[in-house]
């Protein structure tokens, strides 16, 4: 297994008297260090990325708040604009490098940041400009035509690209963003538990229902340093023995829908398996115990508890639903000591104080619903057994 480095110096010194113990603890959380012995005076700090990261947890009132690589850039802007004119400009410059000799595992990459604009650049981005335009003749305006001939690069039609990480939106990005009428993307998340309230908006609907809170900051598009039109092609299917990748996250959206599901306006529920929700998956890219994208993270949750149900002898002998609609199984369980816990009023039951042992789950999951809460949402079923059905 290849490991993959990156690290950089931040310019210039920036005075001690310009920077807060807030910005210090932000820059810390991303590991982006001070250097004492490495600054040229005892006024100044040198900030060194020993370990870049793009995304990092940072403890505030007692709750975890997710930042991004824009927050160390606003960081520095705030810097910038309380210097008066004194600092104009930083600059970080990145490293690439890797444990073994991969060709993927190298290169740099820089951001120039002002007080109000922020510029990236890559050492890829502009090899990759520089072989499209020796294969195909396509000059862009950086690089002067050896043949005279017009470029045609500014005609390509435009694609557009979210980089995710980690669940955090790291860029955008797009092979033609002059061709792209807007220059901003706003990003929108649902899931406000931990956010400042200075980070939370109320957004519009247009069918009048009411606003949606939201966490919300605005991505830039930038220039891509990846063979979009290429990747485009092989998620459709191009090859690669013909997968298709977007029937595939497709099939995994739908996954279990239920008339509530389908039904809810809230983007954050909405197409949100009932036990595997998007909070739960939030929580495990927080405690870095994944980094799949939410619906893989659920196919592979259902696949895990197929197998539990299957290794600890379940049997489903009936199907029902929940009043609001979600699939439920009833499961013949074999006898257990051990306690569950509802999944709707969470208290503790034993399984084995039935006769036989049997219990409603959601479907595919052993989330467990007690006789109590089964009464209530008139759970009985068709009992499978009888049809034949296994």
């Amino acid at each position: 297994m290849a490991d993959y480095y990156s690290s950089g110096p931040i310019q210039p010194m920036i005075p001690k008297r310009l920077v807060t113990e807030e910005d210090l603890d932000l820059l810390d959380a991303f590991n982006i260090k001070v250097y004492p012995e490495k600054s040229n005076n005892e006024e100044s700090h040198y900030f060194f990325a020993p370990e870049w990261s793009g995304s990092a947890y940072m403890e505030k009132d007692g709750k975890d708040i997710e930042l991004s690589e824009d927050d160390i850039f606003a960081c520095f802007q705030k810097i910038i604009r309380r210097s008066n004119g004194e600092i104009p400009w930083v600059s970080l410059e990145l490293g690439y490098s890797c444990s073994k000799d991969r060709p993927d595992g190298y290169g740099g990459y820089a951001v120039f940041i002002t007080a109000d604009d922020v510029q990236y650049s890559s050492t890829s981005q502009w090899l990759e400009q520089r072989i499209s335009e020796a294969e195909t003749g396509d000059f862009g305006p950086q690089t002067e035509d050896p043949t005279g001939t017009t470029s045609t690069t500014d005609q390509a039609p435009p694609i557009l690209a979210i980089h995710i990480e980690g669940g955090l939106v790291q860029a955008v990005f797009s092979n033609n963003p002059g061709n792209i009428a807007a220059k901003e993307i706003i990003i929108l998340d649902y899931d406000t538990e931990g956010a400042d309230g200075d980070e939370i908006i109320l957004v519009p609907q247009c069918d009048g229902t009411p606003d949606v809170e939201a966490v919300s900051h605005i991505e830039l598009i930038h220039q891509a340093g990846i063979d979009l039109p290429e990747t485009l092609r092989r998620l459709k299917g191009g090859d690669d023995g013909g997968s298709n990748a977007v029937q595939s996250v497709n099939d995994h959206a739908s996954h279990n829908p239920t008339p509530e599901m389908i039904n809810n306006k809230n983007p954050v529920t909405a197409l949100q398996h009932p036990y595997f929700d998007l909070r739960s998956w939030r929580e495990e890219v927080r405690d870095c115990n994944t980094k799949r994208g939410y619906h893989e993270w659920v196919a592979t949750k259902v696949e895990e508890s197929r197998d539990d149900r299957e290794e600890a002898g379940c049997k489903v002998i009936a199907s029902g639903n929940l009043t609001d609609g979600t699939r439920v199984e009833k499961l013949a369980v074999p006898p257990s000591e051990c306690a569950e816990t509802c999944v709707i009023c969470h208290n503790d039951f034993r399984i084995n104080h039935t006769s036989p042992p049997e219990a409603w789950a959601i479907v595919d999951t052993t989330a467990f619903i007690c006789p109590t809460c089964a009464e209530e949402n008139n759970l009985h079923g068709e009992d499978k057994e009888r049809q034949g059905a296994a």
